[in-house]
């Protein structure tokens, strides 16, 4: 299983705001995963949200100036031939092809 994702802060913290959410979200996603059972695309999907939602929580006590910062966050998990995204913010991920259409 991998992780992989992409966070751009804004605003007076912005590059703080982008880091604190680079470090955290992995670290909640791998303690959702802990017990994940083999192809369990519900619980998948849940670990993701929940862990977008607990790093926003955690955010206004870990960012200087949170309500003038912020950082979007586009994520992509691959656990084996599967592919989940999540998204903060007006960050999204598309999946590119170039060998057949989609």
């Amino acid at each position: 299983m991998h992780v992989f994702g992409v966070c751009d802060g804004h605003g007076t913290n912005g590059r703080e705001a982008s880091n604190f959410v680079k470090f955290a979200l992995p670290i909640a996603i791998e303690e959702g995963m802990e017990d994940l059972e083999p192809d369990s695309d519900e619980k998948i999907t849940g670990i993701l949200c929940d862990s977008f939602m607990s790093v926003n929580e955690a955010f206004v006590d870990n960012v200087p100036d949170y309500q003038h910062s912020g950082a979007t966050c586009t994520a992509a998990m691959l656990n084996g031939h599967r592919i989940y995204s999540a998204n903060c913010g007006d960050a999204r991920a598309i999946l590119v092809n170039k060998h057949r259409k989609i």
